[in-house]
């Protein structure tokens, strides 16, 4: 039997073993790597582990990275994935690349000492509500409700350091975006703005959101759910703006409850693989938007939304991952949303015509019945045709 060959890559890691390894260890060690992260091997270029807040302003962010891009090899590092033997690292910094454009995000380590404490003790600080009658209050809008909350949750110390940093790496460099994480809050005011931390070995949520630099304002688009990251602007409201209101359109993606995100042809994309994608289109965007509504009217959110309220060219279910969409390729995506364009087309006609042959079915029915009862239960006429509801096309 003919040994099988032996590869040596002085750089490459696994786990704490370094040295010789077989092409098919190598090969299925990638694989396990793709599959836990949904964000294309192409673009995520390098990740660099800073210790804390000093090690963070010591840092160059473009000398660095430079360097380090050097050093990462062509293949899937593992260094890009967050490892529970990384305790003393309270931040990383990566950097995604795709053609000419480039993005860096700030990342808070899920793994690293004394988190869980730290933010069960800011739990332990929840809102007052005294004087306030948030949720019971029927005479101002939802979203005023959400901002008078959101303006009462405190940002935890990793939030505010990795922010503040953020914000000055944008400022000095006159650079549109940065992506930074944060803990995600609920969206009730019964949730008291406190932050989910598991009891077990899971390490704690984070979410990755883009900071937009318009020039005078920060803003926060959030790739999936704006309440998520609202209280974001509590840092500085001078410098960021955030939007509070609950209306769907402004859910640039997202996904049915319970559903998996991943790197599989059937997963969801997380919020990671959102941020970094918007942040390639508001990059390569020569136009400036001064607020978020007009974020949300650009190219770009437009090209990868999942939310038919945003694209309404969209008619197929929102419980199928239609992950063609969000590509890092613009002009793959263009191509899809004009298919998408021409099969919407199809399908409004193909509804239409079953809707009208519904409404002359149920007509004639009608005129049949009449004959013989007096009061027609109109409920039970649609459950013998098969319900078709006009807004179904």
């Amino acid at each position: 039997m003919k040994a099988e060959k032996t590869t040596y890559k002085d750089e490459y890691y696994i786990g704490k073993f370094r040295g010789r390894t077989t092409e098919s260890q190598l090969l299925k060690h990638a694989l396990e790597l793709k599959e836990k992260r949904s964000i294309t091997p192409d673009t995520h270029k390098s990740r660099t582990l800073v210790q804390n807040v000093e090690e963070l302003y010591k840092f160059n962010v473009i000398k660095n990275l430079e360097i380090v891009a050097k050093q990462v090899s062509l293949g899937i590092e593992e260094n890009f994935i967050l490892q529970k033997e990384e305790p003393d690292n309270q931040f990383y910094v990566d950097e995604y690349q795709y053609e000419d454009s480039s993005v860096i995000r700030f990342g808070i380590n899920k793994y690293c000492n004394g988190l869980k404490e730290e933010l069960n003790i800011h739990n332990s600080k929840q809102i007052d509500f005294s004087g306030k009658k948030l949720e019971t209050l029927s005479n101002i809008s939802q979203e005023t409700k959400y901002k008078e909350f959101s303006n009462l949750i405190q940002l935890t110390t990793l939030e505010q350091e990795v922010l503040a940093y953020a914000i000055t790496y944008l400022k000095d460099n006159s650079i549109k975006t940065a992506l930074v994480d944060l803990f995600p809050r609920g969206t009730k005011p019964s949730d008291k703005g406190m932050i989910n931390v598991p009891k077990d070995d899971e390490p704690v949520d984070t979410h990755t959101v883009v900071l937009y630099n318009t020039g005078e304002k920060i803003l926060i688009v959030d790739p999936n759910n704006p309440q998520f990251s609202a209280h974001l602007a509590n840092f500085n409201q001078l410098i960021l703006e955030a939007t509070y209101t609950p209306n769907d359109k402004y859910k640039i993606y997202s996904r049915p409850e319970g559903s998996k995100t991943g790197f599989a042809s059937d997963k969801f994309r997380d919020c990671i693989d959102i941020a970094v994608k918007l942040a390639f289109g508001l990059n390569n965007d020569k136009n400036i938007y001064k607020n978020i509504d007009k974020v949300l009217q650009s190219e770009i959110v437009l090209f990868i939304t999942n939310n038919d309220k945003i694209d309404n060219s969209i008619f197929y279910s929102k419980i199928i991952a239609v992950r063609e969409k969000q590509k890092s390729d613009i002009g793959q995506i263009i191509k899809f949303n004009i298919n998408q364009q021409k099969l919407n087309s199809s399908h409004k006609e193909v509804k239409l015509k079953k809707y009208t042959e519904y409404q002359e079915a149920l007509k004639e029915l009608k005129i049949s019945y009449e004959k013989s009862v007096t009061e027609i239960d109109e409920n039970y006429l649609k459950e013998l045709l098969g319900s078709v509801e006009e807004n179904d096309f």
